[in-house]
């Protein structure tokens, strides 16, 4: 548990810097933009290319398939359930509160955390999570918003799935990168973590905090999305008595908090976009006390 505590440490203060950047101003709107860019298109699919370099094993497969399960069932009862809870919600909140409810920050959370705790196995996990996240965030969670979806071979061109293709091939051939090109995957894919906290942290600095704390779906968001829903995965993975690792990372994945791209969704379709931010603000900070209660919890019951 001192290691957990180390880690979300760690991590807090390299949000709070991202959060002081924007404040002081030296992460702008473009900055933070161009940055997201390079997190996705660069350093986000060297760092999934470099979580597969691991030794083939059946037992690492079965468990790569229990990950990609996970992923779909949770974020598809996530958005099930969260229709089901908040289908009456006033139209302009409506779409952000469903969307938030199924897909959780595992991209910008996930690395840092679970890489954090596990190494490449935490990080291998979370690359699996986040193809299932694309497929669906662009398929059924546009869909969510807009009533259409994105060509699904359109989703599939994305940096992210084209690296986890690659990956996916070198591991199941056991083939293994030069030397050279695995220090670069290696080098420019550990940028991933610090750059997604401290965006994290910039889009914090967005929100004035008084405004998180007088509305009340906000906190029936807080309650679903790092309590309610990933007690009831901790509780449907407890019968398969999975490995400690595959179950921990499992647990606080569906922990973490509502994903960024609800208000990247929200501000392109024009759906309040500014109570999509509050969301995933007031998710965010708590999912560091999260974390680390769910880490208790899985150690306590795994």
């Amino acid at each position: 548990m001192q290691d957990v505590l180390s880690r979300v440490a760690t991590l807090v203060i390299v949000l709070l810097l991202g959060f002081i950047l924007a404040k002081t101003n030296i992460f702008t709107q473009d900055t933070r933009k161009k940055l997201s860019e390079l997190l996705m298109h660069v350093t986000s699919p060297l760092l999934i290319i470099k979580s597969f370099q691991i030794d083939y094993s059946t037992e690492l497969l079965g468990e790569m398939i229990i990950v990609v399960v996970n992923a779909i069932v949770v974020i598809g009862g996530g958005l099930a359930l969260g229709y089901l809870i908040w289908r009456r919600a006033p139209g302009d909140r409506k779409a952000a509160l469903i969307f938030g409810g199924g897909f959780p920050n595992v991209g910008y959370m996930g690395y840092p955390i679970l890489g954090g705790l596990f190494g490449d196995a935490g990080n291998l996990f979370v690359a699996l999570y986040v193809m299932i996240f694309q497929l669906l965030s662009w398929t059924v969670g546009i869909r969510v918003f807009t009533g259409k979806s994105e060509k699904w071979y359109k989703v599939l061109l994305r940096p992210s799935l084209i690296a986890i293709i690659i990956g996916a091939i070198l591991f199941l051939f056991s083939i293994k990168l030069p030397e050279v090109l695995y220090n670069v995957a290696d080098m420019v894919g550990e940028m991933t973590s610090p750059l997604a906290m401290m965006l994290a942290g910039a889009y914090l600095a967005d929100n004035r905090l008084k405004t998180l704390f007088n509305d009340a779906q906000i906190y029936g968001v807080v309650v679903y999305r790092v309590l309610l829903w990933p007690a009831a995965v901790a509780g449907a993975l407890w019968f398969f008595h999975l490995d400690y690792v595959l179950y921990a990372c499992c647990v606080i994945i569906a922990s973490m908090p509502v994903s960024v791209s609800t208000v990247i969704f929200a501000a392109g379709f024009d759906r309040n976009p500014q109570f999509a931010s509050r969301m995933v603000t007031m998710t965010t900070l708590l999912s560091m006390l999260s974390v680390i209660f769910w880490m208790f919890i899985v150690k306590l019951i795994a």
